[in-house]
């Protein structure tokens, strides 16, 4: 083995990992997406039923008084389809507002221990998943390692097999790593800002 090919390996480790990291991150955000595109829309359309019943009202009102309001009309559609896109961008925020990080709001909450609890294992769940995984892969590869040398000894001797597994271990290594971290990146959200 050459040190291009060594080179190699590790770089299409890299590559592997980050570039499966990326893209489960990529489609994670856009099922996301989908999801808070499908709940604005069941939202927008029980604000539309909650309205229907007033809606018919306005509708015998405005023939009742159809000489005396013939501009209430398009005043009272524009207003419908203005209470229609306010609702629609109302719940497209309490989409948004659903997912905030913290469960100590409020001043009841801010002084409950429970709820500070709460927030820091929240908070704390990712990262402890990732550095136990990591932790793992490294205790079963040492152990696995252990066992073979421990019970078949002439492998030390072999050059050839130790560098292939040690690269084999390496590239194992470098895509667990990629793939965790570019996945994790990918998945958090990125805040809008409301002007």
């Amino acid at each position: 083995m050459d040190l291009l090919s060594i080179g190699g390996g590790l770089l299409s480790a890299a590559t592997g990992g980050g570039l499966f990291g990326v893209i489960g991150g990529l489609i994670q955000k856009g099922l996301d997406a989908y999801h808070q595109k499908k709940q604005a829309e069941l939202n927008l359309s029980i604000l539309i039923e909650n309205n229907k019943h007033e809606l018919a009202l306005r509708d015998k009102d405005l023939i009742m008084l159809e000489a005396e309001a013939k501009h209430g009309l398009a005043l009272a559609g524009l207003n419908a389809e203005r209470d229609t896109t306010i609702a629609s961008y109302e719940a497209l925020q309490g989409s948004y507002e659903a997912d905030k990080s913290s469960y100590a709001t409020g001043d009841k909450a801010k002084n409950s221990k429970l709820f500070i609890w709460v927030d820091f294992v929240r908070g704390m769940t990712r990262p402890v998943i990732t550095f136990y995984m990591a932790i793992l892969f490294t205790v079963i590869c040492s152990y696995i390692t252990w066992q073979i040398f421990h019970y078949v000894p002439e492998l030390l001797t072999q050059p050839q097999f130790l560098v292939t597994a040690f690269l084999q271990l390496m590239e194992a290594t470098i895509f667990m790593t990629t793939t965790v971290i570019l996945w994790w990146f990918a998945a958090r959200g990125i805040p809008f800002k409301s002007k």
